[in-house]
């Protein structure tokens, strides 16, 4: 059975191994940057990236969802039912990931010309790299299902190592080692490192016996109808998705040239701070959730997904503050060398203001639909896919001709607002009441501590040296470092001061990890972590 408390301990060691993994993300956004730039090479990649990740959300993506609570319940209540389902998931699984590959591998040309506004050259690129890019998306479609499937055992913390930790350093590797192949390096990189992931992870499966010999075409009714239950809203809900995500890389292949990949790496910045956020926390939570909804109701669930989203305001917000300000100053730190010059480095920056804002709306989307899942409720999504494409499609039509590339990101953020917005009222209304008017205050709090420190902050190193986005980069390594330090002890020491109940979550949270990991260490309580209600 699978026990909430070591669910809940889980979280800071997956969030952890997310973190160790940062560094090396990193080197490989540096490497890429250096070589390719904001070019057209680097806009076909990104493009062909993005088409792959949407087909494989709209085939397979979903799966994990849709499973992860139906095999906590049968864990719980059924586990001699556990061989059978995890039989069934990977043969359809599996025919359904050959199957959609094979048919993008025809189609190809017909994506690129209907699904991009690219030039000659550059449609011509992405036309190429997508057929060499199939076994990546092979790979990573087989993977994902098979780390939901150790999700539902609680294993969480070893796949976040190998997707983190090691195939970073196999994508280091392999861009060092072929990089006079120009483009192909990457997509070489890519296919290698992803396999090896599959592999290992489908050797956990096996050594833990989750991954049985053999593959079963039917499930009982009972378990087949709360599987599809879960899943066939789904498919509707990231059909909007897709569609909403492909109009605006199609808005972006446009207009202005290098606007995808100025994006686009505005987006890897958002991504190394969300990242473990959404690959740590989330994908734990879904799992705390369902065994929470499955042991204790639904308002235990719900109860914790709001302790969960206050948490994490308190850290994304002041984060969301300083790159809206010094982001400018991040950008050329990482990336100003090489092909990536201080003009990518602007035009870069105007996004990374747009979608910096849309880091709160995200961390608490990440928990509200995870919350959802875990309650059973996927048909939600059918009740506000329909008005959600309606604005997506207005928003990015009309900003997009009005900003430009600039335009796209901000519509990406207020669509993220609108949908978590929604969520909520619908989740207090239709499975427990949400303290909105506590997460409304939180949220206030954060927002005017972080927003005029970091402000003021920019002004006044504005003042002392103007334009600091071009210094060389020790001395932007120092003012990065600087302000945020700075910045962050101002900003904890306030809290501090008001004694918020953050401060004393995160503090019981680290104890109870820091006891359970080395039993021999003394203090900690053996309650488990709340957050109280009346705080300031």
């Amino acid at each position: 059975m699978i026990r909430t408390e070591s669910v809940r301990r889980s979280t800071l060691t997956t969030t952890f191994s997310y973190l160790l993994g940062k560094p090396l993300n990193l080197a490989v956004s540096v490497l890429v940057a250096y070589r390719f730039g904001t070019g057209a090479q680097l806009e076909a990649f990104f493009w062909a990236m993005v088409l792959l990740a949407q087909l494989h959300g709209y085939v397979l993506g979903n799966w994990g969802l849709a499973a992860v609570p139906v095999l906590v319940g049968l864990d719980t209540s059924e586990p001699s039912a556990v061989p059978r389902f995890v039989g069934f998931i990977t043969f359809w699984s599996t025919l359904l990931a050959l199957g959609s590959a094979g048919l993008l591998y025809f189609l190809a040309p017909f994506a690129v010309e209907r699904l991009t506004r690219f030039d000659g050259p550059t449609a011509a690129l992405a036309t190429d790299l997508l057929p060499l890019l199939l076994p990546y998306y092979l790979f990573f479609s087989f993977h994902s299902v098979q780390v939901s499937l150790l999700q539902a055992f609680a294993v969480f913390t070893v796949p976040a190592l190998l997707e983190n930790v090691l195939r970073s350093l196999i994508l280091i590797a392999l861009l060092l080692a072929f990089s006079d192949h120009g483009i192909l390096a990457l997509v070489l990189a890519n296919d290698v490192a992803q396999g090896v992931l599959w592999v290992l992870v489908a050797g956990m499966l096996i050594r833990r016996g989750v991954l049985v010999a053999r593959w079963y075409l039917t499930l009982p009714r009972s378990q087949f109808a709360a599987f599809w239950h879960l899943l066939w809203p789904f498919y509707v809900t990231q059909l909007v998705d897709s569609a909403t995500e492909l109009l605006a890389r199609f808005l972006l292949t446009g207009r202005t040239h290098g606007g995808l990949a100025f994006v686009g790496w505005a987006e890897r910045v958002v991504q190394w701070v969300s990242g473990p956020l959404h690959g740590g926390v989330a994908k734990v939570m879904l799992t705390d959730f369902s065994a929470l909804a499955a042991k204790h109701g639904k308002k235990a669930a719900v109860d914790r997904c709001v302790e969960a989203v206050s948490l994490t305001w308190f850290f994304v917000v002041p984060l969301s503050a300083y790159l809206f300000f010094f982001g400018d100053l991040v950008l050329a730190l990482l990336f100003r060398r090489g092909a990536f010059d201080q003009h990518s480095v602007e035009q870069s920056y105007l996004a990374l203001r747009w979608l910096s804002l849309g880091l709160i709306a995200t961390s608490a989307h990440y928990f509200t639909t995870r919350v959802y899942y875990a309650l059973g409720d996927s048909i939600i999504g059918l009740y506000t896919c329909l008005p959600a494409l309606g604005v997506a499609i207005g928003l990015n039509l009309w900003l997009e001709a009005t900003l430009g590339f600039e335009g796209v990101a901000l519509a990406q953020t207020l669509l993220t607002s609108y949908s978590v917005v929604l969520l909520g009222c619908i989740l207090h209304l239709r499975h427990a009441p949400l303290p909105y008017r506590h997460l409304g205050s939180r949220l206030l709090l954060f927002g005017s501590l972080a927003f005029p420190l970091v402000g003021l902050a920019r002004l006044l190193l504005d003042d002392v040296l103007p334009r600091p986005q071009v210094q060389p980069t020790l001395v932007l390594l120092a003012l990065v470092a600087l302000t945020f330090m700075l910045f962050a002890g101002l900003y904890c020491g306030v809290c501090r001061w008001l004694r918020l109940p953050e401060c004393t979550l995160f503090a019981q949270s680290l104890d109870r990890f820091w006891k359970r990991k080395y039993p021999g260490r003394q203090g900690g309580s053996d309650a488990p972590p709340t957050l109280p209600r009346g705080a300031p």
